[in-house]
């Protein structure tokens, strides 16, 4: 009985810490991952222009 409710307030105090913990986790392997990209991609293609200057 005693170990029982040792282990269930165990758990009770240290799950939010490991929760928080594994979210933190989580959020840098996002940020590593997200680091080596650039934030925008695009991309342009020329348009043909009716008077030929060169200007659209």
């Amino acid at each position: 009985m005693v170990r029982s409710t040792l282990c269930f307030a165990g758990q009770y105090l240290f799950a939010r810490g490991s929760e928080v913990r594994a979210q933190r986790a989580v959020e840098a392997d996002e940020k590593r991952e997200l680091s080596g990209k650039p934030a925008l991609l695009a991309s342009s293609k020329q348009v043909r222009d009716a008077s030929n200057d060169g200007w659209t």
